[in-house]
């Protein structure tokens, strides 16, 4: 009996030693960083050293906004951060870690580059914050870039909307997407315009998302709207190119009743991104129409054709602002709905597995941006009104932790359905636009933001 429980406790250390290790808890928290009017959050990013980099945006007096980054550690404390701005409005739209260890923001400004309307502004920042470069595109138009990623041969791809190139139109029928591919140093290579340019009828079009694909090309997602009898009619618009910015293939996904013009929902992105299996996950905002308010999802393969395309929502209204690739295979979509900033965890499918509003009990809340996180959790901004930006290190469930307020964090209910949307052609055409890069001058400030926390692990 002796040697009986003797092998049995040996079988059971054996059994402990060779177990693999229990997963270390994700932490969890959440804080506002306000002090300033119009703080708000628009993008974060998990940095190579466990940090966060945020990007926002304050109100700085007489009426104009600067572009807002802020640098954290893996627990929310600030390492750095400064406002990037001139005398007029900037707007900033995306921030992307470089390969250096660095950072490169894309926003809007009339502070510099031509005037007569806003120009696309690129900053390439160093680890520290420190501006290593910058330059502004544009024309004696109106031209914004709205997202920028590096690319493979160290340079960048910048996608937005411009009309210099259309001069005498008038304003809305003379808006292109506008693709410019950049070198290192912010020095043009080549940039191109995509519209349709049918002579019965008015249109205008809006690149807002890109990503490099595997062949060296870039699929593009944006908006197309064509003018019908009482406004624009806009469509969720997808193509793709070739490395040197020709078209390989172009389609457009459903119609509304009304119109949303493209610089009106800029903030509201069709973002798209490439999946393991070589297709395209997009996340078209649909404002009006035949189908509900809701958020939408949209997987097609990797000539456009849609696989499945499924809505989540209430009939309050609910609409997503971004996407993010999980690495099961799933998605985290992020947006409004509920009252607040709202996360919806989906897998490869579509199909829902969780979903949690993260708004506050009092004031206005709103969700802009999640992205997902090394240790299996993710990271949400957006922003409380009149309080600050917020940011909040979520577990792979959508738990913020123990918080001060009890409805962040809170189950939502909204019904999964299909949509019947499916891809129709488009016949947008390459032209020459007539931008220009010009230095700016602008001085990083240091800023200082006041740290409230609202949720602890």
């Amino acid at each position: 009996m002796a040697l009986m429980a003797a092998a049995v406790l040996a079988a059971m250390t054996l059994s402990s030693l060779l177990a693999p290790p229990a997963a270390a808890p994700v932490t969890t928290w959440a804080k506002v960083f306000g002090g300033y009017a119009g703080a708000t959050g628009i993008e974060v990013l998990p940095t190579a050293d466990g940090g966060y980099a945020v990007l926002g945006e304050i109100n700085t007096p007489p009426g104009g906004f600067d572009v807002w980054l802020l640098k954290l550690d893996a627990t929310g404390a600030i390492e750095w951060q400064y406002l990037y701005g001139g005398t007029g409005r900037e707007r900033p739209y995306h921030v992307r870690q470089t390969s250096d260890g660095g950072y490169v923001v894309v926003a809007a400004t009339n502070s510099f580059g031509p005037a007569g309307g806003m120009n696309a502004w690129v900053l390439k920042l160093d680890a520290a914050g420190g501006i290593q470069w910058q330059t502004a595109y544009g024309g004696a138009g109106s031209d914004i870039a709205s997202d920028i990623q590096q690319t493979s041969d160290g340079g960048y791809i910048l996608v937005g909307q411009s009309n210099s190139h259309n001069p005498g139109k008038e304003y809305f029928a003379s808006i292109d997407a506008w693709i410019v591919k950049l070198d290192s140093a912010g020095n043009v290579l080549w940039q191109k315009a995509y519209g349709e340019t049918s002579p019965s009828s008015a249109q205008h079009e809006c690149a807002n998302s890109v990503q490099q694909t595997s062949d060296g090309g870039y699929i593009v997602a944006g908006t197309m709207n064509r003018w019908q009898t009482g406004g624009f009619v806009p469509s969720t618009w997808l193509f793709k190119l070739t490395s040197a910015g020709s078209l390989s293939w172009q389609n457009t996904y459903g119609t509304g009743s009304g119109g949303r013009l493209c610089g009106e929902i800029m903030s509201n992105r069709r973002v798209v991104l490439v999946t393991a299996d070589g297709g395209y996950l997009v996340d078209p905002v649909y404002f009006y129409g035949p189908e509900a308010n809701d958020g939408y999802a949209m997987k097609v393969d990797s000539t456009g054709k849609v696989l499945w395309r499924k809505a989540y929502g209430s009939a309050a209204g609910e609409y997503f602002r971004s996407a993010e690739a999980m690495p099961d295979g799933g998605f985290v979509l992020t947006g409004d709905g509920f009252g607040g900033p709202w996360v919806v965890r989906i897998d490869s499918a579509g199909n829902l597995a969780w979903q949690k509003r993260y708004g506050m009990s009092t004031g206005d809340a709103h969700g802009m941006a999640a992205r997902a996180v090394s240790d299996g959790g993710i990271v949400l901004t957006g922003y409380w009104s009149g309080q600050g930006l917020i940011v909040m290190k979520l577990d792979g469930d959508g738990n913020p932790g123990v918080c001060t307020d009890p409805t962040i964090g809170v189950s939502t209910d909204a019904v999964q359905r299909t949509s019947s949307v499916r891809a129709s052609g488009s016949k947008a055409k390459a032209a020459t636009p007539s931008t220009t890069a010009t230095n700016t001058a602008a001085t990083p400030l240091p800023s200082n933001a006041q740290e409230s926390q609202l949720c602890s692990g």
